[in-house]
Order: C-alpha cells, then sequence, then structure tokens
C-alpha cells in the first residue's frame, strides 16, 4: 500500500521520537555508577532530546540539510551546558553535597530555552535568512505550546488504553501483556513515538491550534482589566499600610514575582502580533497602560524584599534565582513602560524589539546559570564566605554545614579557605567550627542544637532511663519535623527494645500526635545510628495515644513472631504482604 503524504508525515515524526526512545532505553541500561561516566550519558540524552524536539517541532520536509544543521547545533549547546552541570555531581565518598540542586533547574531551564529558540529556529529553517518578523515569533511561539500539548495528550491516551489492555487480561490471569508493555523499553520508545505521532496529529489540526489560541487570547484578553485593578489596588493601598506587613509575609519576593509574571503574559496575549486596533474604551486601555507604569515599581519592591534578606543571611541558591527572575522581570517593566510614555502609531509598537531581545536574553541566561558564569551555587558561596571573612556574622553563629552540605563544589572550597585562614578576629573558633562540620554526617546534624534541651523534651523509657551517644543527631537528621512538634509539645516517645536478637538494643521513636507508625532506630557497621525502618500498624481500631505511651512506661511490649515468615529462592528474598 502507498503511503499517502500524510501518513508518511506522521511516521517520519513518530520514527524521531522512537529514536529518541530507543536512545533513552540504551542510556537507562547502561547508565554508570562513575559520575563522570554519568556525565557523558546525561550530555547524550540532553543532545538526542533537543535535537529529537526541534526535528519534530520544525520538520516540514523541505530544507533538510539546513534543518539538521540549525538542530544539530542548538542541541550541541544544550549537550555543553548539560555535561558541566552533571560534570559537577560528586562521588559516592564526597566530602561535600549540593550540587545535585542544578540538575532540577537544568531540566526547567532547558525547556524554557528550548521553547523560546524554537520559533527562532522554525523561521531560519523556513527562509534560511536570520530576519524575523515579529508576528511570525508570535505565531510559531503559541502554536508550539499547543502543538507540544497535542503530543502530550495523545501519548497520554495511548498509555491509558495500553494500561486498560493490560488490566483486562490481568483478570484473566495472563500477565505477558504487563511484562511486555511495562518494561522500560516498551514504555521509553512507544510513548516517544506517540509523542512525535501526535505532535504530528496538532501540526496537521491548524484550525483546531487556531481556535485553542483565539479561545486562550479571548480569556486573557477579558481578565486583563481585573489583573490591572488588582495590580493598580494593591500599590495605592501600600501608603496606607506600609511596607512591613509585606515583609512580615517573609514571601513577598515570590508574590510580587508573581504579578509581574502575569503581567507580561497578560499583555502580551492582548498585544498579540502588534497588527490589532486599539484593545478597550479608552477610559480602560488607561487602565491597563496604568498598570504597565507601575511595572518597575514591583520589581523595585521585589529587589528590595529580597535584598532585606541577603543582607541579613547572604546569597542562597534560591535566593539567586529570585534575583536573576527580578532583573528580568524589571528590564521588561522598563521597556514596557517605556513603551507606554513612547507610543507613536500602533499601540505599545516598543513591544516588539522588548519582547525580541528579551527572549533571548532569557534563554542565554536560563542556560548561563548552569555554566561556571552565572553558577548560583558558586556566587552563594562566595557571598557566605565573604559575609564571615568581613565580619558581618559572628563566626559562632556562621551556617558552615551550608557549604558543606547545600553549595557543593564551591561550597566545599569556600570551606577549605575558612580552615586555612590566619589574620580574621575569630580565626580560632572558624576553624573548631569547619572541624565540627567535616565530622558531621548530614546537614541537620551539622546545626548547632543543644541536645540537653531537646532531650529533655523526650519521654525516654529505657533501662538506663538516658539515650545512647549520637542518637539524638540520628533523630535530628531524619526527623527535624517531628522533633520540632516535640519540643513544642514535650509529648514524644522513645523506647529500647531487642527486635533482632542480637545484644544490641534498637530504639524506637514515637512523634508527636496521632501514632501511625514507630520508626525504628539501629546502628550500622561503623556502629552509627541509622533509622532502619518504620513499625506500622496493621489494621483494628488504632491506639489511643495516652493508651500505649502508659503501656509503654509499664514495659508491656514485646517482639512477635510473624504470621508468615518470609520466602528466599537463592539470594532473592520475598516478604508477604498481606491482602
Amino acid at each position: 500500500m502507498k503511503l499517502n503524504r500524510e501518513h508518511l508525515y506522521r511516521l517520519t515524526l513518530a520514527a524521531i521520537g522512537s529514536g529518541q526512545g530507543i536512545v533513552f532505553w540504551i542510556a537507562h541500561r547502561l547508565w554508570p555508577e562513575d559520575p563522570k561516566a554519568a556525565a557523558l550519558f546525561a550530555a547524550l540524552v540532553s543532545l538526542v532530546t533537543v535535537f529529537g524536539l526541534i526535528l519534530e517541532l520544525a520538520w516540514t520536509g523541505r530544507n533538510r540539510t539546513r534543518l539538521f544543521t540549525v538542530a544539530a547545533s542548538v542541541a550541541a549547546l544544550f549537550a555543553l551546558v548539560t555535561l558541566w552541570a552533571w560534570w559537577q555531581i560528586p562521588g559516592k565518598d564526597a566530602l561535600f553535597q549540593g550540587d545535585s540542586f542544578r540538575l532540577g533547574t537544568l531540566a526547567a531551564a532547558s525547556t524554557l530555552a528550548l521553547y523560546i529558540l524554537l520559533p527562532y529556529i522554525q523561521i531560519l529553517h523556513e527562509s534560511g535568512k536570520p530576519v524575523f518578523p515579529y508576528p511570525e515569533l508570535f505565531r510559531h511561539s503559541w502554536n508550539n505550546f499547543f502543538i507540544a500539548g497535542t503530543g502530550c495528550l495523545f501519548a497520554g491516551i495511548f498509555w491509558g488504553l495500553i494500561s486498560l489492555w493490560v488490566a483486562l487480561f490481568n483478570m484473566l490471569g495472563v500477565s505477558f501483556f504487563e511484562k511486555v508493555f511495562f518494561s522500560f523499553p516498551f514504555v521509553s520508545i512507544t510513548l516517544s513515538a506517540m509523542f512525535g505521532f501526535g505532535i504530528a496529529l496538532g501540526k496537521e489540526s491548524q484550525m483546531v491550534i487556531n481556535t485553542l489560541l483565539r479561545v486562550t487570547l479571548a480569556i486573557f484578553r477579558a481578565l486583563m482589566p481585573l489583573l490591572a485593578f488588582i495590580a493598580l489596588l494593591f500599590l495605592a493601598t501600600l501608603p496606607f499600610t506600609g511596607l512591613q506587613p509585606l515583609w512580615n509575609t517573609k514571601s513577598a519576593s515570590p508574590l510580587l514575582l508573581g504579578v509581574l509574571l502575569l503581567v507580561i503574559l497578560f499583555i502580551n496575549a492582548l498585544f498579540q502580533d502588534g497588527s490589532g486596533p486599539r484593545p478597550y474604551p479608552g477610559w480602560l486601555r488607561r487602565g491597563v497602560e496604568g498598570m504597565l507604569l507601575v511595572m518597575p515599581v514591583f520589581a523595585g519592591l521585589t529587589f528590595y524584599a529580597i535584598g532585606l534578606r541577603i543582607s541579613q543571611y547572604g546569597l542562597t541558591p534560591e535566593r539567586f534565582y529570585v534575583v536573576l527572575f527580578a532583573f528580568i522581570t524589571g528590564l521588561y517593566g522598563i521597556g514596557y513602560a517605556i513603551g507606554v510614555v513612547r507610543q507613536s502609531g500602533a499601540w505599545m509598537g516598543l513591544m516588539r524589539p522588548v519582547n525580541v531581545g528579551m527572549s533571548l536574553l532569557v534563554a542565554a541566561l536560563a542556560l548561563l546559570v548552569h555554566t561556571p558564569v552565572l553558577d548560583p551555587l558558586a556566587w552563594s558561596a562566595q557571598s557566605q564566605y565573604r559575609r564571615l571573612v568581613r565580619g558581618r556574622v559572628d563566626a559562632g553563629l556562621f551556617d558552615y554545614g551550608a557549604l558543606r552540605f547545600q553549595l557543593g563544589r564551591a561550597g566545599h572550597a569556600r570551606l577549605e579557605a575558612l580552615s586555612r585562614l590566619g589574620d580574621h578576629p575569630q580565626a580560632e573558633i572558624i576553624r573548631r567550627e569547619v572541624e565540627r562540620v567535616r565530622k558531621a554526617v548530614s546537614y541537620y546534624a551539622s546545626k548547632k542544637i543543644p541536645p540537653i534541651p531537646l532531650a529533655d523534651r523526650l519521654n525516654v523509657f529505657t533501662p538506663s532511663g538516658s539515650l545512647p551517644d549520637g542518637l539524638v543527631e540520628a533523630l535530628l537528621d531524619l526527623y527535624r519535623y517531628y522533633l520540632d512538634e516535640c519540643m513544642k509539645k514535650g509529648d514524644c516517645v522513645v523506647f529500647s527494645i531487642n527486635v533482632d536478637n542480637d545484644p544490641e538494643l534498637e530504639y524506637a521513636f514515637v512523634t508527636s500526635g496521632e501514632v501511625y507508625s514507630i520508626y525504628l532506630y539501629d546502628r550500622d557497621k561503623e556502629l552509627r545510628w541509622r533509622r532502619r525502618g518504620e513499625l506500622r500498624f496493621q489494621g483494628g481500631k488504632r491506639p489511643l495515644r495516652a493508651a500505649m505511651i502508659e503501656a509503654i512506661k509499664k514495659s508491656k511490649m514485646k517482639t512477635v513472631q510473624p504470621e508468615y515468615r518470609d520466602l528466599k529462592i537463592a539470594d532473592w528474598v520475598f516478604s508477604l504482604r498481606l491482602d
């Protein structure tokens, strides 16, 4: 049977997706433990992912050499950024932690940067010239969103049908399909292929995409006056309330950034490609323009709010991103405010160059923060180091644990630099604290929390009436939230019991509030206390806390032989989960 052009197009994008899925499967199967080798694998996955997505969303069947060249170049850039971010991940026995923070932000930043760059790539592929008309950029940017959504929807429905298939045959006792369909190779290859197939369907359904776009823009247009009213009313109220209530929330910066991001989204949905007539009646349009004029004020408040936190506690990766977002939205705000003041001809005509320039800047920054140029961990480590060296924080109150456990290689380097300080007035305290943090097993264990008050807040039922050395630190490491409640209420319980018939006692921890589980602690091979698991309540009426604590106090507890023992076949152990 001869394939028509439409079928061939769908199969081409599905084949591209299948190729991606095969690479994902191979990478998953062969993923190495060595962090350097893993970085190379991650870069390969990034290369294939970006290259495939560009092909799927920009493919027209024409100018293939140009498309492959551009796609490969952009994908190589993303792969290099990924390689650097993963290269920072330390091995198992590293003396520091925190570099994995970049991996979560890298995925989000790569998605954002690729989404921004795709319209430019699509126009370059179609015309072959580095000329990017704003209406085309607008059309592609919104279309890509809905087309990618169609691909996700198609893949999701496909997987729902596959799951139904498996469930139906499982009822008949046929497990063959579950083994095949739920295996990683099948999931990786088929879902990637179905995503590509769904993208082809979305690109073919231009009328549907246009309808979705019109409906979405209509929603933004209808709600824009409400957003303008909220923003202007908020600023009008500030002189009467002052700024202190804003700072008291301790979440002022994210809220203000949220307002700015919504303004940017709404105004671009209203402006569209800039070819339409002036929106709204004159008086209502003035309100929208007033909102744009005060955008720099919101950005200034955001800078001031985060500046207060940084001056008090120094820079952290999270605060670095708040500063970065405030910088970006502030530039948008200044550009849009100038656009309101300098209007001539088309309404807000200056938005076109502002949006083009800012889009490229945002894409560049999204990638640069995952390079040595704007690495949030390095900047944060430098900020914290300077606070201590310049005497802005007392050496006894400084958070040394953050350098070791939260700021990765850069933090560890600064921690080592602190240990070599010789001319600081508190050099002896700094060296002592650095040495203490080096011995800590986790960030919370590195915190200087006095053990005596905490121990006094625990109800201890042991033969000696006290807890062994190191157990409180282990509790702090794993259950800081629960112990905060213990400090408030003083109703947590620790009791000893032997559950494994060795000479050493184990210790059980009962949290505050209603009892769902009891947490068991035992020593590891290095004689350090570790959580071994949870003792979960099995069926029946949940015990009343007071009655259970009274029973523990009277030593009315014992270990119980399981009704069904575990099954061991060769080196494999199977535990029974009762129905």
